[in-house]
């Protein structure tokens, strides 16, 4: 993946990060199997970085990269030929900021309605405490 940053999308300067990325190393990440790759200090740059600055993220299997939305990143080449590396990416950001997909809308409605109460519970497809409103708080909900 070319370098990027993932709040590219906002205007700038950019007072603070409105996104992060967490990713779960699954499996090693080393240089030669194309750990993710950042430059240092980016996230108070203005621009995209000049010159080559960036470096492997590298860490053992289980480690967690956490990655501050206006950090110039990239994935690394994979210069093996039987390696791979696994990870799990966790995109984060302010809750008036929409997500990247948003799942509950993605889903098929055939496969929304057909999930049983505590599987929408899971999916975060339910109402809980003050959480997933829509048109304000349901009747039955306590009023303090």
């Amino acid at each position: 993946m070319a370098p990027h940053w993932d709040q590219d999308w906002a205007e700038r300067p950019w007072p603070h990060a409105f996104v992060a990325h967490v990713i779960w190393m699954i499996d090693d990440f080393t240089e030669e199997n194309g750990a993710t790759v950042v430059c240092p200090g980016s996230h108070l740059m203005d621009g995209p970085p000049q010159g080559d600055c960036m470096v492997p993220a590298t860490g053992p299997a289980g480690t967690a990269l956490v990655v501050d939305g206006r950090t110039w990143h990239g994935t690394g080449r994979n210069t093996t030929v039987n390696d791979q590396r696994i990870g799990i990416l966790a995109y984060y950001c302010r809750p008036y900021i929409r997500q990247q997909e948003n799942m509950a809308w993605s889903l098929s409605s055939k496969v929304r309605d057909n999930m049983s109460p505590e599987r929408r519970k899971l999916y975060g497809l339910e109402f809980w405490e003050y959480l997933n409103m829509v048109g304000g708080p349901p009747q039955e909900l306590p009023r303090f």
